[in-house]
C-alpha cells in the first residue's frame, strides 16, 4: 500500500489549516488523535467516508484525490498521479505536456486511421498513452489550485499565498 505521499499531504493540509491533531480530530469526528496519527505517519488509511470529512474540514480536495489514487486499488489502475506545485509550475507543466502531446498527435492520428493498433505500431502508442496521461496528470495538478483570496490589483501572486 503506497501512502507515503498521501500521508504527508495529509499532514500538511491540517498543519495549513492550523490545526492540531486534537482539534483535526474533533472537527473531523474522529474519537482520538491516535488514529489521526497512524494516517499522518502512513502506517494506516481513513475510511472513504473518514476522507469526505478530511476533505471538508481542511478544504483541501487533493487530498480526496490522493486518497482515491493511492490507497484503493482502483485508484492506482486509473488515475494519473498528480503533485501538489504552485500555480507557476503548474501552468508551465501544463505547457510542456500540451506540447509534449502536439509533437505525437500526428503519430496517434496515423495510427488510428484504419481503427486498430497494429503490432509495429504498439510502442508508438504505448508513448502515445503516456503523453496522455501526463497531459492528464497536468490538468488535475492545476484543476485543484485554489484561489485563497480574490484576484487584488490583478497581482496573480497575492491571490495564492
Amino acid at each position: 500500500m503506497q501512502t507515503n505521499l498521501f500521508a504527508v499531504e495529509l499532514m500538511m493540509a491540517r498543519k495549513k489549516k492550523r490545526l492540531t491533531q486534537e482539534e483535526a480530530c474533533f472537527q473531523i469526528g474522529v474519537a482520538d488523535s491516535a488514529t489521526l496519527s497512524r494516517w499522518e505517519n502512513g502506517k494506516d488509511i481513513p475510511s472513504m467516508k473518514t476522507i469526505e470529512k478530511i476533505v471538508d474540514v481542511y478544504d483541501d480536495p487533493l487530498l480526496g484525490y490522493l486518497y482515491l489514487q493511492q490507497c484503493t486499488g482502483i485508484g492506482r489502475i486509473v488515475l494519473p498521479p498528480i503533485e501538489r506545485r504552485d500555480l507557476g509550475n503548474s501552468v508551465l507543466l501544463l505547457q510542456k505536456e500540451h506540447t509534449d502531446i502536439n509533437r505525437v498527435k500526428d503519430t496517434m492520428i496515423e495510427i488510428a486511421c484504419d481503427g486498430q493498433i497494429d503490432s509495429h505500431e504498439q510502442e508508438q502508442w504505448s508513448m502515445a498513452l503516456k503523453e496522455i496521461s501526463e497531459l492528464a496528470s497536468a490538468c488535475m495538478g492545476l484543476s485543484f489550485m485554489q484561489m485563497k483570496k480574490p484576484l487584488q490589483c490583478g497581482n496573480i501572486e497575492k491571490a495564492f499565498n
